[in-house]
């Protein structure tokens, strides 16, 4: 029972989409699934993560905050694990 989820209507329609195999078995705590998760959303976890700072001559540069995403990362983690699934439908 793999069904794939409709991301057509969202921001990020370009990625593809997991497979609900996958989540079902991150909700029940496969580290493996888990970790396919974090790598589908790195991209979106790296550009939220990502501080824009300009010096005092005006030059704007972007860095990644790794306490930021490590932070978003681990929010991901804990909002998959009490992801609550009814296949009841």
């Amino acid at each position: 029972m793999t069904e794939k989820l409709d991301f057509s209507k969202t921001k990020n329609s370009h990625m593809e989409s997991l497979d609900l195999e996958t989540i079902l078995k991150a909700v029940d705590g496969d580290n493996e699934c888990m970790i396919k998760i974090i790598k589908h959303y790195k991209p979106y976890l790296d550009e939220l993560a990502t501080i824009k700072v300009q010096d005092e001559f005006g030059n704007e540069t972007h860095y990644l905050d790794e306490t930021i995403r490590m932070q978003l990362e681990s929010n991901l983690f804990e909002s998959v694990l009490k992801f609550k699934v009814d296949l009841s439908k």
